[in-house]
């Protein structure tokens, strides 16, 4: 059994309007609720054997905070090109390609894909994932070369907004 862990970045800021899309920080929101969902997560008890972000500066901003939060060492987050913007198909890869001895892989990413990502896994309609919020599944497979659609059950959604 294999658990995946999808977090759509936090909110990013749109303060400058030139400014390339992949450079984009985090707003206030972003910064406030990324370390807020990392000790929710630690609460809960997180522990992923690897943990895989976007390089766009908002999804390692991100994907450090939660770290943090869930005593992950920062300097082992992967950043991963591929993830920037990625369809599901290229995230379906991504976790594919990843070690099979990982029980637990958390990602960090970007809308559509990760909302599309956790509806092709799961069979659910589910609606936008918020940002911020974190996708957690667990997959009824042995190897993540065997991600398939509707091999995973969806443990929980949670949203910042509605932590306590």
């Amino acid at each position: 059994m294999k658990a995946l862990t999808v977090i759509r970045h936090a909110k990013s800021s749109w303060q400058h309007a030139g400014m390339d899309d992949f450079d984009r920080p985090l707003n206030h929101r972003g910064r406030r609720d990324a370390p807020r969902m990392g000790r929710h997560l630690a609460r809960r008890g997180f522990a992923p054997d690897t943990v895989l972000s976007s390089p766009a500066a908002r999804a390692i901003a991100t994907a450090r905070a939660i770290a943090e939060e869930i005593r992950y060492p920062p300097e082992g987050i992967a950043e991963i090109n591929r993830l920037y913007e990625a369809d599901v198909t290229d995230l379906v890869e991504v976790v594919r390609g990843q070690d099979p001895h990982h029980s637990h892989i958390l990602l960090v990413a970007h809308n559509p894909g990760c909302t599309d990502l956790i509806r092709y896994l799961t069979g659910q309609d589910i609606e936008s994932i918020p940002t911020c919020a974190v996708a957690h599944t667990t997959l009824a497979i042995q190897d993540w070369k065997d991600l398939r659609a509707r091999c995973a059950t969806l443990q929980f959604l949670d949203v910042p907004r509605a932590l306590p």
